[in-house]
């Protein structure tokens, strides 16, 4: 096998488009991580001193709500030209990361207080678009992270005050999945897919713990309530989604493993996917945490893997005792949940026996 040195992966590299201008220097110096954190934490305490200053100024003198608004705006402006300047400084990206959340959240304010209560939806419909619009216009890796996920959050929002919480969910988990399903596919736009995926994959963490009791708590009183018979059919479609989301992210992962989908392997994970899936129908946060573990060891992503494991662990102690149905409707769901996976892990040990000659030995 021909080993490649680093001029050549560089060259192959710049062929490709991928890097600009000279090798970097073999042995370039970094400031230690400890140097770096105090950078940043410097930098979040002037910004929060900067913002404080202007808000108490404002607080005291000007009571025009659009000035809020416009000075929220300047912020994110002068947020972006810090991340076009200098993207590797630890402090000027940490203080405009923080002149830009500040500045946002003025913007919130000030239109918070153009929308009475009966067009809050109409607010946060605003807001998405202004989070979508920042995610692509300030190049910063943790601000696309915390824009992607505040954009979703808000859509969720907006889904949830139109009685269409049941698609919440399985929406987030099929946005998830195309995230990171094509983390790969767009070099150029890797870190871009990353931040949009990272920022999805938090809002569906947090949108696993809304029961639709807690929808129906948050939604306007102003609105007519919405005909049971169509939250049920919307429930349905849900359930609908989850299950096709599950099988096709797994379908298409095996075609890009190049494992055909009649063999041993490809039946068997059909087989485990159809399991996660039904069970994600009564246990809708199982959907997102199994895709984060499944997609984050598929791509070698040792930080989604771990938030996989994180969720999943912590999604099954919430439903376990979580009020929304009896424990033991719950007791009886996990069981045969448990049972099933059991019993899929034994049949394909002896239906596809070469998996134990195939796992490596260690000394």
């Amino acid at each position: 096998m021909k080993t490649m040195t680093k001029n050549e992966l560089w060259s192959q590299l710049q062929h490709s488009a991928l890097v600009q201008g000279a090798m970097p220097e073999q042995h370039e110096k970094h400031s230690p991580w400890f140097v770096r954190a105090m950078l940043g934490v410097a930098g979040w305490i002037g910004a929060l001193f900067l913002v404080g200053f202007v808000v108490t100024g404002m607080a005291m003198g000007i009571k025009e709500v659009g000035v809020y608004w416009f000075i929220g705006l300047l912020a994110c402006g002068g947020a972006a030209v810090l991340f076009h300047l200098n993207r590797r400084g630890d402090f000027v990206s940490q203080f405009g990361l923080a002149v830009a959340i500040a500045g946002q959240i003025l913007m919130v304010a000030g239109m918070s207080q153009w929308w009475e209560d009966s067009s809050f939806t109409a607010a946060l419909s605003v807001v998405f678009v202004q989070q979508s619009l920042l995610f692509f216009f300030l190049p910063n890796y943790l601000h696309r992270v915390w824009a992607a996920g505040t954009a979703t959050l808000a859509l969720a929002f907006v889904m949830g005050r139109a009685d269409l919480y049941a698609l919440v969910l399985p929406l987030l988990t099929a946005a998830l999945a195309v995230a990171w399903l094509h983390e790969f596919e767009r070099p150029r736009q890797g870190d871009m897919i990353r931040a949009c995926g990272y920022g999805i994959t938090c809002t569906a963490l947090l949108m696993s713990y809304m029961n639709p009791g807690d929808w129906l708590d948050w939604r306007t009183h102003s609105s007519v309530p919405t005909d049971l018979a169509i939250l049920q059919v919307r429930r349905y479609m849900g359930q609908g989604l989850i299950i096709m989301v599950i099988i096709g992210a797994a379908i298409l992962l095996l075609r890009r493993e190049m494992v055909a989908l009649t063999s041993g392997k490809g039946k068997a994970a059909l087989a485990l996917a159809i399991v996660l899936a039904l069970a994600s129908t009564q246990a809708p946060g199982l959907a997102p945490a199994s895709l984060m573990l499944l997609l984050g060891f598929a791509n070698g992503n040792r930080v989604l893997t771990g938030l996989g494991v994180v969720a999943l662990l912590s999604y099954l102690s919430y439903y376990y005792y979580a009020l929304h149905a009896t424990l033991l409707e719950k007791s009886v769901l996990m069981m045969l949940t448990g049972i099933a996976l059991l019993s899929l892990r034994f049949v394909s040990l002896r239906w596809w026996p070469t998996l134990k000659k195939e796992e490596p030995t260690h000394a």
